[in-house]
């Protein structure tokens, strides 16, 4: 059985963190990225200047939505990533995922080339209409972050409704057969 570490899920109440965090986050990409651009040389742009920052500042895990009969499921790529180093964050509108990993190292002395990207991730997506966010649910398998979060009541049933199959022919419209007996009697 694969291993299953459960999260806890902070609630929001509003959307000012995400802003704060962003803001942040878009500072320290914007030094590193003049920093790199100090020291670089004619084959370098600003653009080059600018991911590469990016890449050393945060690490944006892939993300996949699937949307279930019960709501959706947020996937993220976090190999690495132990649950204890991980916190999710919920508005009604918005999913933030964020926290540390450090780096697999097994070998002892200096480094000389790592395509390890930063430790620090960060994710933000937003949440479909009708999502119950105060009832989300989390759990790490196999370097793959999984956030479960369910439709409201009145939206879950709209869905379960919309994927039911056609319903059978109604039964008055079938032609009755007379038997034997009924015809007699007329």
């Amino acid at each position: 059985m694969p291993n299953r570490d459960q999260l806890s899920i902070t609630v929001a109440a509003d959307r000012a963190l995400f802003a704060h965090e962003a803001e942040v986050i878009e500072a320290e990409v914007r030094q590193r990225a003049f920093e790199i651009f100090q020291r670089r040389d004619a084959m370098s742009d600003d653009v080059r200047d600018w991911l590469q920052a990016e890449a050393e500042t945060i690490y944006k895990p892939a993300c996949e939505i699937v949307e279930t009969k019960d709501g959706y499921v947020f996937e993220f790529a976090v190999p690495g990533l132990e649950a204890k180093n991980v916190e999710i964050v919920l508005s009604s509108d918005r999913l933030l995922v964020r926290g540390t990993r450090a780096p697999a190292r097994t070998a002892e002395g200096r480094v000389l080339h790592s395509e390890h990207c930063s430790a620090r991730i960060h994710r933000e997506v937003p949440l479909p209409e009708g999502c119950e966010h105060t009832k989300a649910k989390a759990h790490v398998v196999r370097g793959v972050l999984a956030v479960s979060v369910p439709r409201k009541r009145q939206q879950a049933r709209r869905a379960k409704a919309a994927q039911a199959p056609a319903s059978a022919p109604n039964a008055a419209a079938k032609p009755v057969a007379r038997s034997p007996a009924n015809k007699k009697g007329r």
